[in-house]
């Protein structure tokens, strides 16, 4: 795939894991928290400030993250009072919007040496923009079928498309791959000392 036919979009590519079967890709993972308490914004800005800083090391080849503190989306708000008259549990149109929307894993199964996850999904089409909650329906305790978009009042919102915690803290995933040469600690330590030179109280 060329990567420069697609400008609005991030290409990274990931080195295969040393051991097959052993991870998705090679490298290493970090997890960056935030024991200030303070918000998902100021995690977004230490996150490049800490990459970038790392990427001047020479232990460091790659180093990247994919957190965004103000990706473009959409908050639904439950009108719950209807929902109770049409006899609809409040839980069960979170579980759909949940189901539906964002996915679900239901299973695991293990084939050719490989564990895969199974989620449980609507296709594209019928969650592709805030329309599509028309499609969807929930059961009410009459057991008739409403539309969810009967009860949904949808909000465009700048928010995270994952929030992350590590230990009960609110942290940022980081993946990288040592240099040719180096070993996974040489490059340990030198995210060690970026760390001690770059952040304050994101640990």
């Amino acid at each position: 795939m060329n990567g420069a036919q697609y400008p609005e979009g991030t290409v990274i590519a990931f080195a295969p894991p040393s051991l097959p079967g052993l991870g998705s890709v090679g490298g290493f993972t970090l997890m960056l928290q935030d024991r200030s308490g303070g918000s998902l914004n100021d995690l977004d800005s230490m996150a490049p400030k800490f990459a970038a800083a790392a990427k001047e090391r020479p232990e460091i080849a790659t180093i990247s993250s994919n957190f965004k503190a103000n990706t473009p989306g959409y908050e639904f708000e439950v009108d719950r009072e209807k929902a109770e008259q049409l006899g609809v549990a409040v839980d069960d149109v979170f579980m759909a919007l949940q189901v539906f929307l964002g996915g679900s894993q239901v299973n695991d199964f293990n084939k050719f040496g490989r564990s895969y996850k199974v989620i449980v999904q609507a296709e594209n089409k019928f969650r592709g923009d805030v329309d599509a909650t028309r499609f969807l329906y929930v059961k009410s305790s009459n057991n008739v079928m409403v539309p969810l978009n009967t009860l949904l009042k949808p909000k465009k919102i700048n928010a995270p498309t994952i929030i992350t915690r590590f230990n009960g803290v609110k942290a940022v995933q980081i993946n990288g791959r040592q240099a040719d040469g180096y070993s996974s600690g040489q490059a340990m330590a030198a995210l060690e000392e970026v760390a001690q030179q770059t952040l304050s109280d994101v640990k």
